[in-house]
C-alpha cells in the first residue's frame, strides 16, 4: 500500500499515436523503481471483420445519413470512407496476436539470442535519429519486419546479432517500403515450435490481397496473416524515405575507412541525430 502511495500516473500515447493513450504506472519506491503500463486492446471479436474494411464509413454524422435514406448497418450514400479510424479498432483487436507473434518467433525452437538482442539494436539506431516521431516507423513496427524478413530467409537464425543488424539496414536502405507490401505469417500453433516457412504457397496470395485492400489508403501496408489489419498505418512516405535514407547512411559509416569500431558504434547507437540537426524546418501534417 505505502508503494502504491508513492505511485505516479501518467497517459502516454503508445507507439506515437495519441489516439491510443496507455496508462503508465510508476513506483519508485518499488526496490528497482517498476514502470507499469496499462494498453487498452479490444476483444478480437468486437467487432465483425467486414465492417472494418478500409473503404468502409465509420465515421459519419448520424442526422446527415438519416437524411440521406442511409438504413441501419449500411454505408450513408456519398460519405466518405474512415480507412484510418477502421484500422486503428482493427489494430487493437489485434494487438495481442501481434505480441504472440513476436513471443513466439523469439521462443521457436532453435532460436537464439541473437534475434532479441538485434532487436533491441535495431530499436537504439532507430531511437537515436528520432524517426519513432508522429508518423515515423516504430520499433514495434520494425520488430514485426524483422519476423518477415525471418520468413523470407533474408535473415536466418543462425546469424548473429550484428549480421542480424546489418542484413536489416541492407534491406531498409535498398527497399521502398511504400512499393513493398508486407503480410506476416500466422502465430505458430500452440504458440511456438511451428517453422517459420510453412504456408508460403498462401503467403503470395495474402500479400496481394493486402497491397489492393490498403495500398490506397496507407503510405505503407505492413498487414497481419489474414490481411484484417495493416500494422503500417500511420507512417508517412516521407518518414520512410527518411528511415531509406538513415540506413544508407549507417552503413557508409559501418564500412568507412576512416572511422575505427569505437567511432562506427559511437556513430550508429550513442550520437543523437534528430532531423531537427539535418533540416532548417519541419513541418507535420
Amino acid at each position: 500500500a505505502a508503494e502504491l502511495r508513492s505511485a505516479s500516473f501518467v497517459w502516454l500515447p503508445h507507439h506515437q499515436d495519441p489516439r491510443w493513450p496507455v496508462l503508465q504506472l510508476q513506483m519508485p519506491a518499488v526496490s528497482g523503481g517498476w514502470v507499469v503500463r496499462l494498453i487498452p486492446v479490444l476483444p478480437a471479436d468486437a467487432f465483425a471483420a467486414a465492417k472494418l474494411a478500409p473503404e468502409r464509413v465509420n465515421l459519419r454524422d448520424r442526422t446527415s445519413a438519416t437524411a440521406k435514406g442511409a438504413t441501419a448497418g449500411a454505408d450513408a450514400p456519398g460519405a466518405a470512407p474512415s480507412p484510418e479510424y477502421n484500422n486503428r479498432l482493427a489494430l487493437e483487436a489485434s494487438y495481442a496476436p501481434a505480441l504472440g507473434l513476436l513471443h513466439a518467433t523469439y521462443a521457436a525452437a532453435g532460436a537464439s539470442g541473437a534475434l532479441r538482442e538485434a532487436t533491441i539494436l535495431l530499436k537504439v539506431w532507430l531511437r537515436q535519429r528520432s524517426v519513432q516521431q508522429a508518423g515515423g516507423v516504430t520499433g514495434f513496427q520494425l520488430s514485426l519486419l524483422l519476423v518477415h524478413l525471418l520468413r523470407a530467409r533474408v535473415v536466418t537464425r543462425s546469424m548473429g546479432a550484428y549480421h542480424v543488424f546489418r542484413v536489416v539496414l541492407s534491406f531498409l536502405a535498398k527497399t521502398m517500403l511504400e512499393d513493398h507490401p508486407v503480410a506476416l505469417p500466422p502465430p505458430p500453433a500452440g504458440g511456438g515450435g511451428e517453422d517459420e516457412h510453412e504456408h508460403e504457397g498462401e503467403a503470395g496470395q495474402v500479400h496481394a490481397v493486402a497491397a489492393a485492400r490498403f495500398g490506397r489508403h496507407f503510405a505503407w501496408v505492413l498487414a497481419d496473416s489474414s490481411a484484417g489489419v495493416n500494422y503500417g498505418a500511420g507512417v508517412t512516405r516521407g518518414a520512410l524515405r527518411e528511415l531509406q535514407e538513415q540506413a544508407a547512411r549507417s552503413l557508409r559509416a559501418i564500412d568507412s575507412a576512416a572511422l575505427d569500431d569505437a567511432a562506427a558504434f559511437a556513430e550508429l547507437f550513442t550520437t543523437p541525430q534528430p532531423p531537427p540537426l539535418k533540416y532548417d524546418a519541419l513541418f507535420s501534417f
